[in-house]
């Protein structure tokens, strides 16, 4: 019966990635900015558990500095400092702390040493600052990541935010070379594993608390900037101007295609939320009508989305059902898959490797 239920619940929780994404409905502009993704408790000590996190984005709130919770465990504050003497104090360690503890002392520790760092520069960037102190931080940002989209994705949502879409579509339109989209997700699990094996956790449990426990608020971003980007789409449309709307559509496709290679391609709920804003400017597009930025018709593409999400869940019923059989060493092996191969890749190696209890 926990098993029906875990798959049920991986099975709704898609189901609601899609309609929430995909659907008609534009969400509120607040979700777009400064909220986060964070990751649910269905699917506890599993690799699996990052294809839970909710669509509906939530404000960072601080928890006590003195009993961290971390999953069903905790870290005293004095493993924390204890964490950050052994780690140096570096810039992802603080960063750590903060999030561990909620204390913004780490955060503004780790701005005042390392500003030119990106991942810190990412991290303010989901923190409450005024407009122009945000916009010098994806400045930062551009600067410190050359080939990173990302920075200009946020930037172009804010611009759209705020009524310029000429300056919105410079800042797409000047991405459009370049080839990396991270929000450093590989590099924050890594620390947090080993912050929590600094801290006393086997390996087993920091492999997969650092795997589970990484929020990924860039995702929440990517899907306001859709939004904005359809309803611009959709004006086009409106007045006639095919051209323009499908420009917009091919830059739609494109973010889409980038959010679910992001961070190497390795985390499948990148893969789900990059399909389902896809699916949104689609769904603006004429069914029948071939468009030469997808190589194909709409309607095509709409069924061959809807062909591989159905191929995700199966397989994510199907690895589950695998990983909850295998023992501890042979857990560590799969999350070690999934850190440096990608989700997909590693939930395809346990399928071919091993057969599901019967």
């Amino acid at each position: 019966m926990k098993r029906l239920i875990i798959i049920l619940a991986v099975a709704v929780l898609i189901l609601v990635i899609w309609e929430r994404f995909s659907g008609k409905k534009s969400a509120p502009k607040e979700l777009s900015r400064g909220t986060e993704l964070t990751t649910n408790s269905i699917l506890k000590q599993t690799g699996l558990r990052r294809a839970q996190h909710s669509v509906q984005s939530q404000n960072h709130s601080p928890r006590p500095a003195d009993n961290i919770e971390v999953g069903s465990k905790k870290l005293s504050r004095q493993q924390v400092e204890v964490y950050l003497l052994k780690a140096n104090r570096s810039p992802q360690s603080l960063l750590n702390a903060f999030d561990e503890t909620g204390d913004t002392n780490f955060l503004a520790e780790a701005v005042k040493n390392f500003s030119d760092d990106p991942m810190v520069q990412f991290k303010m960037l989901y923190q409450k600052t005024s407009p122009e102190e945000r916009k010098n931080w994806i400045e930062k940002f551009k600067t410190s990541s050359p080939i990173n989209v990302l920075p200009h994705y946020l930037a172009a949502q804010d611009y759209l935010t705020a009524g310029n879409v000429e300056a919105a579509l410079s800042e797409l339109n000047s991405s459009g070379q370049k080839t990396d989209f991270s929000a450093f997700n590989a590099d924050r699990v890594q620390s947090k594993q080993e912050m929590y094996l600094l801290s006393g956790y086997s390996v087993t449990e920091a492999k997969s608390l650092a795997l589970n426990g990484v929020s990924m608020p860039v995702l929440a971003s990517m899907k306001g900037l859709g939004v904005e980007l359809v309803e611009l789409q959709k004006s086009y449309r409106t007045v006639g101007d095919k051209t323009s709307m499908e420009k917009i559509a091919a830059l739609g496709i494109q973010i889409s295609e980038k959010t679910k290679n992001g961070d190497g391609d390795r985390f499948i709920v990148n893969y789900l939320v990059g399909d389902a804003i896809q699916k949104r400017f689609l769904d603006e597009l004429v069914p029948e009508t071939f468009y030469d930025f997808l190589g194909e018709t709409a309607g095509e593409r709409i069924e061959q989305l809807k062909n591989e999400r159905q191929e995700t869940l199966r397989l994510i019923e199907s690895s589950n059902r695998i990983y909850e059989a295998l023992s501890d060493s042979e857990k560590i092996i799969y999350l070690d898959r999934s850190r440096l191969y990608g989700d997909q890749n590693a939930m395809r190696w346990l399928k071919q490797n091993y057969s599901e209890p019967k």
